[in-house]
């Protein structure tokens, strides 16, 4: 049934739609951002102007309501700090955005998400005066609102250790290399927090670099709206 529904749509519209999907569910290019600042987490662009944040193309699957998280990125951090020196350890908050895909037909469709987040990083300093590799932990990470379900949410888990690790180095104009990643274990609710279903799959690995500008997924809603009308059509046609 499936081979016949996309056999009968357009071809125009198919390759539209096809290269929206794969603009927007792509994951990092590189796993590292060539940035003017080490603070973290990256933000904005880095020094070729490319939009700069965390992604994970992995899909997360949980028990709850056959729900299933498609590919997700992590950008638009509303702070950004200094790597600790010597051997300090730091934590810090901040806002963020998280956009993406869910499914709650068990991924038969997908559809476009973005929502606000807020987070709280742990980063442990290596002895040295802010350049080197640093132990990173993701302590916290709630994302719910935007155009996500009522009563759906995630979060990483806080029963779970999501570590990480970022590596500084500098490179020529006064820039920095940052590659960075977390290995997040996710928690799922569809009742609005009343219980929470783990992700089965386990961690989803998170990692720096590139990411969609947020334009993208907006125009990846409006492909998959402008093809669940066409269907319709096509029903009241038959």
């Amino acid at each position: 049934m499936k081979t016949q529904i996309f056999k009968t749509i357009p071809l125009g519209f198919s390759v539209f739609a096809g290269a929206l999907t794969s603009m927007a569910l792509t994951s990092s290019v590189w796993a590292f951002a060539d940035m003017n600042s080490s603070n973290l987490p990256p933000s904005g662009n880095d020094i070729n102007g490319v939009s700069t944040g965390y992604s994970s193309s992995q899909q997360s699957n949980f028990f709850a309501g056959n729900v299933k998280l498609g590919a997700r990125t992590y950008d638009q951090f509303t702070q950004s700090f200094p790597p600790p020196a010597g051997l300090n350890v730091v934590s810090h908050s901040f806002g963020l955005t998280v956009a993406g895909t869910y499914s709650l037909d068990s991924g038969n469709t997908f559809l476009p998400f973005s929502a606000p987040a807020n987070s709280t990083w742990r980063i442990t300093g290596n002895g040295g005066a802010g350049t080197g590799t640093f132990d990173a932990e993701m302590l916290q990470l709630d994302v719910s609102g935007g155009n996500l379900p009522a009563g759906l949410m995630f979060r990483e888990s806080p029963t779970r250790q999501s570590l990480g690790q970022t590596t500084i180095t500098t490179i020529s104009g006064g820039n920095f290399r940052i590659d960075s990643f977390f290995d997040v274990f996710t928690e799922l609710t569809i009742d609005g927090g009343a219980t929470w279903s783990p992700d089965t799959t386990g961690p989803t690995s998170v990692t720096l670099g590139s990411v969609p500008e947020p334009s993208t997924y907006a125009l990846l809603g409006v492909g998959m709206l402008g093809l669940l009308v066409w269907q319709g059509k096509k029903r009241v046609a038959a």
